[in-house]
């Protein structure tokens, strides 16, 4: 159970609030072309190609796939792109707290409970 997941079940968020949240999680991060820029991995004028490629196409692809396939970048590459860009995204706990939908000071509790809860019951019987 993810973070978000958890908040919804003990009712300290509604499924919207959550999926606002994440929504914002996901506009906050950096896109991955501009990474590819930023990184010296991709050209601008690389990184055009791959976007028109992807409004021409009826089936939709998402970047960093398409950019592997039009051979402009190798799959190493699009892991390190992937990674980075995973960084820059802002965790769940922080935005939540910007948003003012947790409070900054209840939140190192929230962590800690749901930190509590994903003990797997292996490690519960391998501690008694």
């Amino acid at each position: 159970m993810r973070f978000g997941e958890y908040l919804v079940a003990e009712g300290r968020l509604r499924e919207e609030q959550l999926t606002r949240a994440l929504a914002e999680q996901k506009r906050r991060q950096i896109p991955l072309g501009l990474l590819a820029i930023h990184s010296g991995l991709m050209r601008p004028e690389q990184v055009h190609r791959v976007l028109r490629t992807q409004c021409r196409r009826r089936a939709w692809r998402r970047f960093g796939d398409l950019a592997v396939e039009l051979d402009l970048i190798d799959s190493g590459a699009l892991d390190v792109l992937l990674r980075k860009q995973a960084g820059s995204r802002p965790r769940l706990g922080e935005l939540l707290v910007d948003e003012s939908m947790v409070g900054a000071e209840e939140l190192p509790g929230l962590l800690d409970d749901y930190h509590a809860t994903q003990l797997t019951p292996r490690w519960q019987t391998a501690l008694a």
